[in-house]
């Protein structure tokens, strides 16, 4: 059986009320990262809402791709999945480094919104249809 933790609208880098707001969400990264460890999850979806802006500042991605290299470290794989505000360019562009990591990246194809999680020998695990907003539009076009 494999575990789960589902969650969206992160939002790293976003201010409130022009207060910036890093600290707590890094805080509140590690706790996440605690969780999955303490109820053994094999895996994090990330349902859009990576960023708080469509052009994250160095501070935000740095506190992202630390998480990814701590949910790594703990063999924890993660699944981004685009949402309507994130930067998909920016998310993509690393998409086969994080992929060697155990972080997949949902593209736009078809083909690339169905993700496998195979285990150290290569056997399947779970599968994901990590379904992105212009693969939502394009099913939606279809029927």
């Amino acid at each position: 059986m494999q575990r789960i933790l589902h969650t969206s609208d992160w939002l790293l880098g976003k201010a409130l009320f022009g207060a910036g707001r890093l600290a707590e969400q890094e805080r509140a990264l590690k706790w996440m990262l605690g969780l999955c460890r303490e109820r053994e999850a094999d895996c994090v979806a990330v349902a859009g809402g990576v960023y708080g802006s469509v052009e994250p500042d160095a501070q935000a991605q740095r506190a992202c791709f630390e998480f990814f290299a701590e949910a790594a470290q703990a063999g924890i794989r993660v699944v981004l999945i685009p949402g309507e505000e994130d930067p998909a360019p920016l998310l993509r562009a690393p998409a086969r480094l994080l992929a060697r990591c155990g972080i997949h990246v949902a593209g736009e194809a078809a083909e690339d919104q169905a993700i496998v999680i195979r285990d150290a020998g290569g056997a399947p695990q779970l599968g994901i249809a990590a379904v992105c907003e212009a693969g939502a539009e394009a099913l939606a076009a279809r029927y």
